[in-house]
């Protein structure tokens, strides 16, 4: 934490990742916080229900502008170091994925040649953003090249049946659940930053110089003024903009993802190597290390798609039978591709957890459409409306980019 006089009093709603990177990041400048969060805690949902993933821009090959994969390679190469702000060498523990393997699927919106060549670009990004100093990115170097695996080499995990070519890439994970609870910590020992659990924001009122922020609580509702409030809900983002009168010029989209999460013998996932399967609406499977995997496949754990103000009431957690179903489709959808995977398939069912976050983004069509603004993950960061500020951070990867960003912002007004 930084030294000097309070700043002011600025209220976060939302205690996801993002939420928490940005009261952390205000906590250290000066300011005192007020961690708002409907739950009865905070990082317990999509903030740590996905894939960990520091994404260097290779899964948005489809924005041709490379704005993109701009924005997500700036993400990465400042993630570890955003967090060390916060968890200084405590990061360290954290343990990288091994590297991911990118499998074209027969049915890619995208060919293999034509991925390749926007994999090449997205390396020379990579390398102009780095220059020639050393990166601090979990032992991974986003310079390498991205290469082709020959047929011989491919063929040892991926079935060439179904996938065109696999590219050896320099891209890795972060197991989510691990850095939560870091963070959790962490937020709860600053003594900046108060943290208030079951407690929703209703509406949010713009003033000159105050923002009031109307809450529910133990069945009261009670209003209190901020001199800035960021929100940083995701699945009330739209609402809580419409309640201040910052209106979105684009269409969105609420998704519910289901996956799975495996903690089975390490010596029956050591081999296994990480992989996204491209382009279009396909899935990962991520490899922790330890006997951790994650495993999605799109076409069985997307179970909702709304454009309306909030998403629907969908079930994180599912029934046990309708989680059985899901946890076999995932397998038989990643195990066409995978032959390894499908070996082991019985043998990591009984060790899956069921898990499921929402996502949100802008457009209104799924990514199996080669025009879906899902595909691109640019326009994002902040948008303010005087003291009142929406956070969108776009891919999780983004989450303490964007805190710092915002929090430079309120730094500029408050001086």
């Amino acid at each position: 934490m930084l030294g000097g006089s309070e700043r002011g009093r600025v209220a976060v709603l939302g205690g996801g990742f993002q939420g928490v990177c940005c009261a952390l990041e205000l906590a250290r400048r000066g300011w005192d916080v007020r961690l708002i969060e409907k739950r009865p805690d905070v990082l317990t949902q999509a903030g740590i229900q996905n894939e960990g993933k520091l994404h260097l821009g290779f899964i948005f090959s489809n924005d041709t502008s490379f704005r993109s994969a701009e924005t997500m390679l700036r993400g990465a190469l400042s993630f570890a170091r955003h967090l060390r702000r916060w968890l200084d060498n405590g990061i360290d523990q954290l343990g990288a994925s091994t590297p991911f393997r990118y499998g074209v699927h027969r049915d890619s919106l995208v060919s293999a040649d034509e991925l390749e060549a926007r994999y090449r670009k997205i390396t020379g990004l990579a390398r102009t953003l780095a220059g020639g100093g050393s990166v601090d990115l979990f032992g991974s170097d986003p310079r390498e090249d991205v290469r082709r695996l020959s047929d011989s080499v491919a063929g040892e995990d991926f079935d060439p049946a179904m996938l065109s070519a696999v590219f050896a890439t320099p891209e890795i994970g972060i197991d989510p659940e691990a850095l939560g609870d870091l963070l959790r910590a962490r937020v709860r020992a600053e003594p900046r930053i108060t943290v208030v659990t079951d407690c929703r924001a209703e509406t949010v009122e713009p003033g000159p110089d105050r923002v009031a922020v109307r809450v529910s609580m133990d069945g009261r509702t009670d209003t209190e003024s901020f001199d800035h409030v960021l929100n940083c809900t995701w699945e009330d983002i739209v609402r809580l903009d419409q309640t201040a009168g910052l209106e979105r010029s684009t269409p969105w989209m609420f998704r519910i993802k289901h996956f799975l999460r495996v903690t089975a013998a390490e010596g029956a996932t050591r081999r296994m190597p990480s992989a996204s399967f491209v382009l279009g609406p396909f899935g990962d499977v991520v490899n922790y290390g330890g006997g951790a995997l994650l495993l999605s496949w799109y076409p069985a754990g997307c179970l909702g798609k709304s454009g309306d103000i909030s998403p629907p009431p969908w079930p994180r957690v599912l029934e046990s039978g309708d989680a059985e179903t899901l946890a076999r489709d995932i397998l038989d959808g990643l195990g066409q591709l995978m032959p390894t995977l499908a070996r082991d398939a019985e043998a990591l069912l009984p060790h899956a957890r069921q898990r499921g976050g929402i996502i949100f983004a802008s457009g209104d069509t799924d990514v199996d459409d080669p025009a879906s603004k899902l595909h691109e993950r640019h326009a994002v960061g902040r948008r303010s409306a005087g003291r009142y500020h929406s956070i969108d951070n776009g891919k999780w990867v983004l989450g303490p980019m964007v805190a710092v960003e915002t929090a430079d912002h309120l730094d500029g007004i408050a001086r």
